[in-house]
């Protein structure tokens, strides 16, 4: 009888643990979906209008977020500083990645993004008194070099497009790490709801200066990319309550593969050799960082630098 319950038990964890991978896919690949819808409208369409319109949406959607939970206990947080500079961080982290796209390819853009885990192994070093062996800062190291090897500076790309992803990867490490801050204060969906309600006035203040009037067609790519990008976070945030962090983070890297495809598909771009080298290197150095940050976290000596993934 024992025997049966423990299979039951089993077999509703293994259920859950291939639910939440395939939430998880399901995310970053609505992400690449999104992404690149962007690069398709940021041709005609200002950066900051592409932005603005992101967080519109979000904040449309705050109410489907939000249901059940008190709107006081939403608005009347301690330590707003903290959130504002939080949804400003995300800001600078959107602004940076879509101009990016805008001139890189995208399965390279995702990829040098993917040097925030290490950014924030050295934010929750500086920031938060983290503890940070040598192994992960080599690793830190060697996978920053792999975004060098990417983007190549001074060769194909020039000094200030090449910032542009890194600022990026930088812009949301500062997000991951004053996440950590708050996490314990509100839960995930209502953090996301706070970026809508924070974001989209700023944006309102901003986009009259830049606002092109879209087309029939553009409309519905900036209404697409809010609802992907929505709808992905979503996807990644529920994965997470229901399948170990320990499985589901390795996946994220599988959106290099879906960013290449939909480069190659949509705009004729895919990574050549060295590009693939670099991804390469970024990807192990990425992987290491987590299996040691998993390690010392059973031990109980810090937290997976992970955060459930890059993407702005």
């Amino acid at each position: 009888m024992a025997k049966a319950g423990s299979a039951r038990v089993t077999g509703v964890a293994g259920r859950g643990a291939l639910i939440g991978v395939l939430l998880s896919l399901a995310g970053y690949y609505l992400f690449n979906l999104s992404d690149a819808t962007s690069k398709l409208l940021v041709e005609n369409l200002p950066v900051l209008q592409i932005v603005g319109m992101q967080f519109v949406v979000v904040l449309l959607l705050t109410p489907l977020l939000m249901r059940g939970t008190p709107w006081r206990g939403v608005v009347a947080r301690p330590r707003r500083h903290v959130y504002l500079l939080r949804t400003g961080c995300q800001l600078g982290s959107a602004v940076t990645f879509i101009w990016a796209i805008k001139t890189l390819p995208l399965a390279d853009v995702i990829a040098i993004g993917f040097v925030a885990p290490f950014f924030i192994t050295i934010a929750a070093a500086l920031f938060l008194g983290e503890r940070v062996g040598p192994r992960r800062w080599i690793a830190c190291a060697v996978g920053l070099a792999g975004a060098l090897i990417v983007l190549r500076p001074g060769f194909q790309v020039d000094i200030a497009t090449a910032i542009l992803p890194l600022s990026s990867a930088l812009f949301y490490a500062l997000y991951a790490v004053l996440t950590r801050l708050v996490s314990h204060e509100a839960n995930a969906k209502v953090l996301l709801a706070y970026n809508g309600l924070i974001g989209t006035p700023v944006m309102l203040c901003v986009m009259p200066f830049v606002w092109i009037w879209p087309t029939a067609g553009e409309w519905a790519g900036l209404a697409a990319i809010g609802l992907l990008s929505a709808f992905g976070h979503l996807a990644i945030i529920r994965a997470y309550t229901i399948a170990p962090a320990s499985l589901i983070a390795p996946f994220q890297y599988l959106e290099i593969t879906g960013a290449a495809l939909l480069g190659w598909l949509i705009f004729h771009q895919f990574p050549d050799a060295t590009s693939w080298a670099g991804i390469a290197i970024i990807v192990a150095s990425g992987l290491f960082v987590f299996w040691r940050e998993s390690r010392l976290a059973r031990a109980g000596e810090a937290t997976a630098a992970g955060e459930g993934g890059y993407h702005p």
